[in-house]
């Protein structure tokens, strides 16, 4: 347990605790008011720690635990659970974690988290969709290759030490999840499975329950179906601090933009600042550099009409580095 700053303001109802049997960390949060209730696990593992031999491969994972389990064998019973009691789901892959999250009606909570805890415990992974999801995955880099913001945030990567893990690609594609790996004689169904073995353990995950319910009930949910969860004992991975030496620093990069737009960005490497949530340094001097009053480099910038806007800000922000 840990106690928390609440505001005044705040009516619900908090509760920290470990399950004594693998070690998951848990919060629940009982809000009389609520109209649905949620759930959110962090496996706390990303694309960081994709092989270079199948670049993608947490992604792919992320895509995969969708697709049944042991205890909910039919691909679609999960997404059509929450579909037929007004919930909702979803996940996203980062570079350090892997978050899974969905919403449902307050009366559907507790089978919907039959289903979901499930994923972490007895997850199929099924051949016969392996192809078929990876296939999504290459769509969803189709539709990535047409934003800017991708298009930006992969160039940055590249431009990392080749042998940094955040060089990699982290989205993945028919040839990084398929083509390659079966060039090498590797089983990409395989690779996967050994990821989730090696890298999904429950001390290292963080789970998060919400809803109408009381503490004792959502408490009593989560440790009759999380704790089967497998502890293996990990830490949490780490990769060098040093994602950008001499060498790949002080480069001028022009970008052809799809949007219609012109924008200049300077971007350069901070130490790691996760540990300094308490203070928010990069809070400050981004308040202070975004300004937009009097004096302010925006205003000195609008005056000569060199510019429209202004930001700052930290990204990635990672826990070796920035």
């Amino acid at each position: 347990n840990f106690s928390m700053i609440l505001s005044a303001n705040d009516k619900r109802s908090y509760r920290s605790f470990r399950i004594e049997e693998n070690d998951l960390q848990c919060l629940v949060i009982s809000d009389e008011n609520s109209e649905k209730s949620s759930a959110c696990c962090d496996a706390q593992v990303g694309s960081l720690c994709d092989p270079v031999h199948a670049q993608g491969l947490a992604h792919f994972l992320e895509h995969m635990l969708f697709l049944g389990t042991e205890k909910y064998p039919i691909e679609n019973s999960y997404s059509s659970f929450l579909n037929s009691h007004g919930g909702y789901s979803n996940a996203y892959t980062s570079q350090e974690s892997t978050v899974y999250y969905f919403d449902v009606q307050n009366d559907a909570f507790e089978e919907a988290l039959n289903m979901f805890s499930s994923f972490f415990v007895c997850p199929l992974f099924t051949e016969s969709s392996t192809l078929r999801e990876i296939n999504a995955v290459d769509s969803e880099n189709s539709k990535n290759l047409q934003t800017d913001s991708w298009r930006k945030y992969q160039l940055l990567k590249s431009l990392a030490k080749s042998e940094h893990p955040i060089s990699k690609f982290s989205t993945g594609n028919l040839e990084t999840l398929h083509a390659a790996p079966a060039a090498l004689g590797l089983n990409i169904r395989d690779l996967m499975m050994e990821f989730y073995a090696q890298h999904y353990s429950s001390n290292i995950m963080k789970l998060v329950l919400y809803g109408n319910h009381s503490l004792d009930a959502m408490e009593q949910w989560v440790r009759s179906k999380f704790s089967p969860i497998a502890n293996k004992n990990l830490s949490r991975a780490t990769v060098p601090s040093d994602a950008y030496g001499a060498e790949q620093l002080c480069k001028l990069l022009e970008v052809v933009p799809i949007r219609d737009m012109r924008r200049v960005e300077i971007c350069f490497p901070i130490p790691p600042i996760e540990g300094l949530y308490l203070s928010k340094p990069t809070r400050c001097l981004s308040h202070l550099l975004g300004h937009e009053s009097g004096g302010s480099i925006l205003s000195a910038l609008k005056g000569r009409m060199w510019a429209n806007a202004l930001s700052s800000y930290v990204s990635p922000s990672l826990n070796d580095f920035a």
